[in-house]
């Protein structure tokens, strides 16, 4: 995403002095991008591959205002970095449809509607008697593959760890 904003600007553009030799490719240096920004240079370079975590809100900003991106282009960085700034609300939980939840209860075979982190969010009654009671449990628990892994009424988990189930 920053390659191209880079090319955008010449460091003239943005209060640098301007080259004495000729560049092999239009537009700032990284290392211009890092010191407008006020980080290093290492950092940005793993910032522009993609390559770093929980990004702050601030350096985002700052590497926007380096590249001098708009709003638009702005919120399209945040959502790259997946910082919460970028989302500018809270993640509203994923509720299914009542006509999903309505469907699968009325199913005769086990059912299980998982939202995107493998967290239930809905088990008909035949799935509870196969697996588990999951809309019992409280709702930091509802996640199949925590109940796989840390569950000892898990099928996996006896055959993962035959002595964890004799416990």
């Amino acid at each position: 995403m920053t390659s191209s904003p880079r090319a955008a600007l010449s460091p003239e553009d943005v209060g640098l002095p301007g080259a004495t030799t000729a560049r092999r490719l239009k537009g700032l240096r990284r290392e211009e991008v890092a010191s407008l920004a006020g980080v290093s240079v290492h950092y940005y370079v793993k910032l522009e591959q993609g390559r770093v975590g929980n990004v702050s809100g601030q350096v985002v900003d700052a590497v926007a205002r380096a590249l001098r991106l708009d709003d638009v282009e702005t919120r399209y960085l945040r959502s790259l970095l997946n910082t919460d700034a970028g989302r500018g609300r809270a993640a509203t939980p994923v509720r299914p449809r009542p006509a999903l939840q309505s469907m699968i209860r009325a199913m005769d075979v086990p059912a299980v509607i998982h939202g995107p982190h493998l967290e239930v969010l809905g088990i008909n009654h035949v799935g509870k008697a196969l697996l588990d009671d999951f809309e019992a449990m409280p709702a930091a628990e509802r996640n199949t593959a925590r109940w796989m892994l840390l569950n000892p009424r898990a099928p996996a988990r006896t055959k993962l760890c035959p002595a964890s189930s004799a416990t």
